[in-house]
């Protein structure tokens, strides 16, 4: 697996477990200790993100943030490796 996969599916595990946090939270609102986490779950997340959309591009057509062009379409596709 290379370093763009690994990113990926560090990625996609953390905002499960945000997904899954977040219907606890729906819940349980006041559990600080759930919110504390969800938080630190969130920063890891935005970072990660923002690491790997600078050295691999765009994850999804909102994220870019170039404002001069749409450049969701300026890297390669999933099925176009090279």
């Amino acid at each position: 697996m290379n370093e763009k996969d690994e990113l990926l599916k560090k990625l996609q595990g953390i905002e499960f477990a945000m997904v899954d946090l977040g219907l606890y939270l729906d819940s349980h609102p006041g559990c600080r200790d759930a919110l504390a986490y969800y938080k630190n779950l969130k920063a890891e997340h935005d970072t990660l993100k923002a690491g790997f959309e600078e050295r691999f591009g765009s994850l999804t057509a909102g994220s870019g943030g170039n404002t001069d062009y749409w450049d969701w379409t300026a890297t390669p596709w999933p099925w176009e490796k090279g």
